[in-house]
């Protein structure tokens, strides 16, 4: 039953980070015309697709694909909860009364924000080692960490050719990594999401 329940938590962490990049990549504008965007779409939209029709894609609330943060906030939810009954031999243990499984609906939100961080903090990192080895910058990475390094880089001067925005924005996130999962005590990140949230600066 191990070997089952990491298989179904590596994949539906997996999912769920899909479900995370797919909004995140569409909102920042970043292209998916490279193998990771080809594999975010061919993984999500036959899920989403059927699904638009009752979650409206635009709700006009900031440009976000709605479809997709519903679908992935809820099946976190329920995955979680899920994988906390089982856990524990009995399937009362978090599908507790209503009102009390209402009241871990945050917990959820604040995973789904922990997760989108610690894959933008890993986007980062690989920005640094890439840019350390190559010349050629990769185009889909570069636009997805740009929004979060810019404002840095307008603050924070180089010194002799070196910017520090990366390393700066490295230590803001992961305090705002511990952040959230002081926030999420019913459950932490569990599969692929529990690997992401692992990093050298621990």
């Amino acid at each position: 039953m191990s070997i089952l329940m990491e298989l179904l938590d590596w994949g539906a962490s997996a999912f769920v980070c899909m479900l995370i990049l797919r909004v995140y990549f569409q909102y920042t504008h970043v292209s998916f015309y490279h193998p990771l965007g080809d594999w975010i779409l061919k993984l999500t939209t036959p899920i989403l697709q059927p699904l638009r029709k009752f979650i409206p894609h635009h709700w006009n609330w900031f440009g976000l694909d709605w479809t997709a943060i519903v679908i992935a906030l809820a099946f976190y939810w329920l995955w979680h909860g899920l994988m906390f009954g089982i856990e524990r031999g009995t399937f009362t243990g978090y599908f507790w009364s209503p009102i009390e499984w209402f009241a871990s609906l945050p917990n959820a939100l604040f995973g789904l924000i922990h997760a989108l961080v610690s894959m933008v903090l890993w986007m980062i990192l690989l920005h640094v080692i890439i840019s350390w080895t190559s010349h050629l910058p990769i185009a889909w990475l570069e636009q997805a960490i740009r929004p979060w390094l810019l404002p840095l880089q307008r603050l924070l001067p180089t010194f002799q050719g070196l910017d520090f925005s990366p390393w700066v924005l490295i230590i803001v996130l992961k305090i705002l990594l511990h952040v959230l999962e002081d926030m999420m005590p019913v459950s932490h990140p569990r599969g692929l999401h529990a690997i992401l949230a692992l990093s050298p600066f621990q």
